[in-house]
């Protein structure tokens, strides 16, 4: 079977004149948000990252100690 796999960038490459690749709407967006400096819906936050992180490393703990884990959440 003869195929081409095109490799891309992650945030994306441009390709006569288009954009595409992996990452190609939350790339868009972040640049019309810093060219702009209006916030994008789309993207996340600091906030909204370290939110993540906070569950994702709660979530491990309880795996590896098989215990319910407490969280508090600071406003």
């Amino acid at each position: 079977m003869n195929m081409a796999n095109l490799g891309s960038f992650m945030p994306g490459d441009w390709a006569l004149g288009d954009h595409f690749g992996a990452m190609q709407e939350k790339t868009h967006a972040f640049m019309i948000s810093v060219g702009t400096g209006r916030r994008n819906p789309i993207l996340a936050t600091g906030e909204d990252g370290l939110d993540v992180l906070t569950i994702s490393r709660a979530v491990d703990q309880a795996a590896n100690t098989r215990e319910v884990v407490s969280m508090s959440w600071a406003d």
